[in-house]
């Protein structure tokens, strides 16, 4: 199964939002794929990726995506 994947800070200004709709739009196409999200989160973005969350949730794809924790510089 492809995966998309979204690795920069997440914030509304990086457009996260929309690669999620265009997400749903995908699947609802028929395409399978899986989403996997990166990135550093501040404490006041965590709502609006609990937006995000929501909607993929409410698409039913809530087992279909996945958030990972960002990487270290190190690990970068």
């Amino acid at each position: 199964v492809p995966v998309v994947g979204y690795f920069a800070r997440i914030d509304p200004a990086k457009g996260l939002h929309n690669l999620v709709d265009a997400f749903i739009r995908l699947r609802r196409s028929g395409t399978p794929a899986r989403l996997r999200v990166g990135g550093w989160l501040g404490a006041k973005h965590r709502p609006y990726l609990d937006e995000q969350a929501k909607k993929l949730d409410a698409a039913g794809l809530a087992g279909d995506w996945e958030r990972v924790d960002c990487p270290s510089h190190r690990e970068k």
